[in-house]
């Protein structure tokens, strides 16, 4: 299992100034659907989720090499990867329930 935490918690404070601690509890007084909705965009910037999105996906491409072929040009596939993301929030999907 992959240990995004470091990596959300470092991107959250670069990008928005929140001052998170997963392991903690600690979400900076936000409600999940705030919090949620700020690191689903982390990928998007120039962070250190984005570079380990990019890291995942190229160990996709050398281990599937095949599926590279299915894929329309300009796209990336990272089914792989989607899964052990969703892995990891598992935990703050419980949260935004409360």
């Amino acid at each position: 299992m992959l240990d995004l935490d470091y990596d959300i918690e470092s991107d959250l404070h670069r990008f928005h100034g929140l001052e998170v601690d997963l392991d903690e509890d600690q979400y900076a007084g936000l409600p999940a659907e705030r919090l949620f909705s700020l690191i689903e965009r982390l990928g998007a910037y120039d962070g250190a989720l984005a570079s380990r999105i990019h890291q995942l996906v190229e160990e996709q491409r050398t281990q599937h090499p095949s599926a590279q072929a299915l894929q329309k040009p300009g796209a990336t596939q990272i089914d792989a990867t989607t899964a052990d993301v969703a892995e990891q929030l598992g935990d703050w999907v419980e949260i935004s329930k409360v």
